[in-house]
């Protein structure tokens, strides 16, 4: 299951991850600048960030948020940094750990 960013952060979400039985949180670290530029592309269809109109604006938004979230994020029991890696690479990683 990949949850959007904000939902570990909310309520007991995070811990009824960890909890869950036969399951493994995975945290995909991805720079601000990765991040911003995928994000810029689509973000008229998230009402989040719509109404940002430069990729500068755009960064700001996102270092805040991950500020806020990484003491969330930070709880998963893995953790993979996904800057300068393919899919393939990301996917290769994850099973290696998961397995």
């Amino acid at each position: 299951l990949a949850t959007g960013g904000g939902t570990p952060c909310y309520g007991n979400n995070m811990d009824a991850i960890l909890d869950a039985t036969n399951t493994m949180s995975v945290y995909l670290k991805t720079g601000t600048p990765e991040l911003a530029r995928r994000l810029f592309l689509e973000k008229n269809g998230r009402p989040l960030i719509a109404h940002l109109k430069s990729i500068e604006a755009l960064v700001d938004f996102i270092r805040k948020h991950i500020f806020d979230r990484s003491p969330y994020y930070l709880k998963a029991e893995i953790k993979i940094d996904t800057d300068q890696k393919s899919t393939q690479e990301i996917v290769r990683d994850i099973v290696a750990l998961l397995f």
